[in-house]
């Protein structure tokens, strides 16, 4: 089954809290409590969702789970803005948040394989050459 981003999306909220109502997903998702339904109902059928609380086979969909942690040297509100709007946009992250600490943004990726994974990582390091310092996978 292919995943498009709302599913994972879905998928991501309920692996941090399976007994989400709907009404509290689809507000997450800012979409229709039927749609939400309608998408868990397909995702339990496809076996994609194996049990509640959500426990989701990544490999089972071909997918597999990456933590991504950035750290940037320099980066101005123009660069931040670009750099959340291309995390929203990227089909393969499916939660990006920026942190105080150690790191300057986490991030999940769900890819298909360790070739996915170079690409997308590639493609990032060349977008954004200028100011990323550390970047750590796990």
């Amino acid at each position: 089954m292919l995943l498009d981003l709302l599913d994972k999306k879905l998928l991501y909220y309920l692996s941090k809290n399976g007994r989400l109502s709907y009404s509290s997903l689809a507000k997450n998702l800012m979409v229709s409590r039927e749609t939400v339904k309608a998408r868990i109902n397909k995702l339990v059928e496809e076996k994609v969702i194996l049990s509640f609380p959500s426990i989701y086979n990544h490999p089972y969909v071909g997918l597999d789970l990456y933590n991504f942690y950035i750290n940037f040297s320099r980066m101005d509100s123009q660069k931040q803005n670009a750099f959340e709007k291309y995390i929203q946009m990227h089909p393969s992250i499916i939660w990006g948040y920026r942190c105080m600490g150690n790191w300057d943004y986490a991030l999940i990726l769900l890819v298909k394989n360790t070739a996915d994974l170079s690409w997308i990582l590639d493609g990032f390091k060349q977008r954004f050459k200028d100011f990323s310092r550390t970047l750590i996978l796990m």
